[in-house]
């Protein structure tokens, strides 16, 4: 069995901070793992959705109940549970919408230690500091918002909860001084052996894997139901303390002092004590990190993490996870442990992390946050695995690295099979930067087939007696990214397909199964051709013995010393001079854009004196320049990101000194093509970032008020010139980016071109803006009414009006109608207005509008009559805002309240007079809450007195007593 060893080759560090890498203010507080996703929880009390793999970010999550310290997936994946500062519990949904369920306080001002799930997904357990475990239970009713999920106190323990682990119907829970275990079932718990504990020790919840447990379930007769039967009554009623199959083969691990473990059955009894302590090893094992890792980290100046090892470590096993369904993970914060709890033996340890905050594992991988906020994938694995690893992420110089440093236990890998392979002495010194990429990858393939068929010259029995006969390319292709084979790979695949005889002769033809599912047909052993599997192997060996000759192997014993020690060194000469080259190049690519930056400093000063050549002279060397740099530092993947930025700077910046600058009179008389495509990307660019789009590349739906753009008149020369060229496609284009021109080119566009297109229809609805729509729809006629009609159906569904396609915002996607109604009343006249309001109830029954429709219809139909053409907007809504108050004293509002109930007969709100003291009863639409004479409240008590506040005309108000004593007659403001 070839070793363990942690290796870290993915950077996730600059993909996790993306997100927040424009603010100082917010930082990551924990993180928490599933299959396919990663979640961050900040200072801010949001969350950050990424996918795991890849990991890209997905998803802000906002929160306002203050900084998160704990949350955890369920593991369903579709709700997190996440704990805050102040001790409030949120629960979050995730699929099908994401939406915040509920807010529980059952641990509010207490400090949140652990979270944990049930493997359905329906419960979550809390536990505290004050060893308080709380449960919350999740239900259909719960998920869909109809209720608030339940919460209970399931126990009070002694201590502080260190961590908790749920399996089966069993939760293990471990405090400072003992381990619980409970079964939620029969809602029973016990102490977990008699010695107590002083410390953060955890536990956890091992599954072993039985050999005979296949051979027991094919088990099924008679005898065997009739037992079930009267276990499970048993079970029922609470008479059998007997165990499944399944209990059986679950175990506990405790961690105790002076690294031990217990382990325990799920009745609570202590079976053995296993004392590693004597099994760790004097040294601490190195974290393989590849070159590229390296360098990163040298250019973010990663030092916090790591810091010099201690030669005197103290040992202690505290919280406890399994690793790759077979191992135990044990951290402190400088010190992390890879058990092997069957084996009783200590596969490594390392103190390279010394300010460990947390860690979460899925299967092999590692992810391990400081305290620093800075954040490592390691992955656990053997040297063979970990080539065809980095292999598959086509990182053949960090694999070509590992190969030569590891080649120790590589060339015992490949001499299991093959006693041919020598390394040769070389005087040349190997230099990875000398091969090609051509180079380096046939090495690794004749490494890799060399390694594949070690793996597959040994058929594996499973338990049930299956023989699995590997097919030669599991371990080149992994579960989640398959490609095509290189016609080099494929030779070398049916070059390994040449299988020992006598590893099959012993088998008979029903055991021989292949992974890739093709079945051995009965003469596999007679079709084997001996001579030509000696030849194709020998042909192979030889080729990885002269392609590994090329690799300096002199003096073995010092190389091994020399490679430890430049993996002990950050300083090394490779990675080094890499990072002045990157330097190097960062500041010639600053160089590079000097010419960009002076290009457009003479925008500033020249953009009046110019005529249209030489504006264009200037835009087409600004983005010529910009794509020859993009093209030459393209291929370098360290300044890829720095390049973006650098670059999106830049362009920012020269569009808004472009449009900053430019005259409506030159904008308007030049037909110049590249000078109006150039005006027109940079005001879109600048206008968009709000814009979502559809994968049909159409706007999505936005329920967000549309704001006047940014340099609206250079949008409205651009518009009015695409009107007046009937250049529909650049006008559709520019306005289907920034809607708000809908609303004064609308009409324009209609009476230009005498027709209102089905897809004008859609680009005006999906706005959602009332202005636009009450424009739009009064020119429909009946057939355009029916699209329409199907438009607004859709809408109400969040669903794209071009390829229906449903969104996944959780905005409100329907139409405000009685906004519409009113802007319909303010731009038509009353008799028109009511009839295009029928109209609507006529086409839309299921509208109801609200009664300030109605009451503004009316009163606008009085004002008509009497000769005015005013219109008025009832709307009650905007009495409620804070721009408005009431000023009404309780002496008058009791008068009001009496004399009104008299006349409507029937009772009056006294709330709608609103309090305080003040003497009348009327509302008014102040401009300011301060009194502009004494800029005190003007609720002020004292300041009132018995004399209460003046109005003014201009909506200014003030202390009656202030006007008096400064001797005012009118508001000083505008004197």
């Amino acid at each position: 069995m070839q070793e363990l060893i942690l290796c870290e080759y993915e950077e996730i560090n600059s993909l996790l901070y993306k997100p927040i890498i424009t603010t100082q203010r917010i930082k990551y507080t924990c993180i928490n793992t599933s299959t396919n996703y990663i979640v961050l929880g900040s200072t801010s009390g949001s969350l950050y959705l990424f996918t795991r793999e890849p990991c890209i970010f997905q998803q802000l999550i906002p929160l306002s109940e203050g900084p998160v310290i704990h949350l955890l997936i369920s593991p369903d994946e579709k709700t997190i549970a996440l704990a805050t500062k102040r001790g409030s519990v949120c629960i979050i949904n995730l699929k099908p919408t994401i939406k915040l369920l509920s807010v529980l306080n059952e641990h509010i001002n207490e400090t949140i230690t652990c979270l944990c799930w049930n493997e359905k997904s329906t419960e979550i357990y809390v536990g505290d500091c004050n060893g308080k475990i709380s449960t919350i239970v999740l239900s259909i009713f719960t998920v869909n918002g109809m209720f608030q999920p339940p919460t209970c106190t399931l126990m009070h323990l002694d201590s502080t909860i260190v961590q908790m682990d749920f399996s089966m119907r069993y939760l293990l829970v471990s405090t400072l001084t003992r381990c619980y275990i409970c079964d939620t079932a029969h809602e029973q718990f016990k102490q977990i052996g008699n010695k107590a504990r002083d410390g953060e020790y955890g536990g956890c919840f091992y599954k072993i894997i039985n050999i005979n447990q296949s051979e027991k379930k094919l088990s099924n007769t008679e005898n065997d139901k009739i037992l079930n039967k009267t276990s499970g009554i048993n079970s029922i009623i609470g008479l059998s303390d007997e165990m499944n199959d399944e209990q059986q083969n679950l175990i506990v691990y405790c961690a105790r002092p002076g690294c031990r473990l217990w382990e325990v059955t799920t009745n609570g009894i202590v079976i053995k004590t296993h004392q590693f302590k004597d099994a760790l090893p004097i040294l601490s094992s190195n974290i393989y990190i590849t070159p590229t890792i390296k360098l990163l980290q040298q250019s973010i100046n990663n030092k916090n993490d790591k810091q010099q090892f201690n030669s005197n470590p103290s040992h202690n096993f505290s919280r406890l996870i399994v690793v790759n369904k077979k191992y135990l993970l044990s951290y402190t914060t400088n010190s992390l442990y890879i058990i092997d709890p069957i084996n009783a033996t200590v596969i490594l340890w390392t103190d390279e992390f010394t300010n460990i905050a947390m860690i979460h594992i899925i299967d092999d991988k590692i992810y391990l946050m400081t305290l620093s906020g800075l954040f490592h994938c390691l992955t656990l694995s053997n040297v063979d695995t970990l080539i065809i690893k980095l292999f598959n992420c086509k990182l053949y110089n960090d694999c070509l690295q590992l190969c030569m440093v590891y080649r120790g236990e590589l060339l015992k890998s490949i001499n299991g099979n093959d006693k041919i392979i020598k390394i040769t002495d070389d005087d040349e010194k190997f230099d990875l930067s000398n091969l090609q990429i051509n180079d380096v990858t046939t090495i690794l393939q004749q490494i890799i087939s060399a390694i594949q068929r070690n793996s597959n010259a040994h058929p594996q029995r499973l338990n049930s007696g299956i023989v699995v006969v590997h097919s030669g390319n599991g371990l080149l292709c992994s579960e989640k990214n398959y490609r095509s084979l290189t016609p080099t790979e494929t030779k070398m695949k049916l070059d390994d397909n040449n299988y020992k005889k006598n590893d099959y002769e012993s088998l008979s033809d029903t055991e021989i199964v292949y992974d890739n599912s093709v079945r051995v047909k009965k003469n596999i052993v007679t079709q084997i051709n001996q001579e030509q599997r000696q030849q194709s192997h020998q042909s192979v060996d030889e080729n990885i013995c002269n392609n590994m000759s090329q690799i300096n192997f002199k003096d073995c014993d010092n190389l091994e010393k020399s490679i430890e020690s430049n993996n002990r060194n950050d300083n090394s000469t490779a990675n080094e001079l890499r990072r002045k080259e990157i330097e190097i190049t960062a500041s010639n690519i600053q160089l590079d854009l000097e010419p960009v930056n002076i290009l457009i400093s003479t925008l500033k000063s020249s953009t009046t004196e110019m005529n249209a050549e030489h504006f264009e002279n200037i835009i087409c060397q600004i983005g010529k320049i910009i794509v020859d740099i993009n093209n030459k530092y393209d291929e370098i993947i360290e300044l890829k990101q720095f390049l973006y930025e650098i670059i999106r700077s830049i362009e920012r910046n020269y569009y808004h000194i472009l449009l900053e600058n430019i005259t409506i009179k030159l904008l308007s008389a030049t037909n110049n093509i590249c000078v109006l495509n150039e005006i027109n990307k940079a005001f879109i660019d600048l206008n968009t970032s709000n814009y979502l789009e559809c994968s049909c590349e159409n706007p999505q739906m936005n329920n967000q008020q549309l704001s006047e753009p940014k340099f609206v008149e250079i949008g409205q020369t651009l518009i009015e010139k695409f009107i007046k060229e009937n250049n529909n496609e650049k006008f559709i284009s520019l306005i289907k980016y920034v809607p708000y021109f809908w609303r004064e080119y609308l009409l324009i566009y209609v009476n230009k071109n005498g027709l209102i297109d089905d897809n004008i229809i859609r680009l005006c609805l999906q706005t959602q803006d009332n202005i636009i729509i009450s424009i739009l729809l009064p020119l429909l006629n009946t057939k355009q009414w029916k699209i329409a009609i199907e438009c607004i159906e859709r809408m109400k569904i969040n669903h794209c009006l071009f390829c229906n396609i449903k969104f996944n915002s959780a905005n409100n996607s329907e139409i405000d109608w009685n906004g519409v109604a009113h802007e319909i009343i303010v731009k038509q006249k009353s008799d028109s207005a009511l009839k295009f309001i029928k109209l609507l109830e006529t086409k839309l029954p299921s509208i109801k509008f609200k009664q300030n429709v109605y009451q503004s219809l009316i009163f606008n139909k009085l004002l008509n009559h009497h000769g005015y053409e005013h219109a008025v907007k009832f709307d009650h809504d905007k009495l409620s805002n804070s721009e408005f108050s009431s000023v009404c004293s309780p002496e008058v509002r009791n008068v009001l309240v009496e004399a009104l109930e008299k006349d409507l007969k029937r009772p009056i709100d006294k709330n709608i007079f609103g309090t305080g003291p003040y003497h009348w009863g009327i509302r008014f639409n102040k401009n300011s809450s301060t009194c502009p004479a004494c800029t005190l409240s003007l609720k002020t008590p004292v300041l009132l007195g018995e004399n209460g506040i003046s109005i003014f005309p201009c909506g200014h108000a003030y202390h009656v007593n202030c006007l008096v004593e400064k001797k005012l007659t009118t508001c000083f403001l505008h004197q």
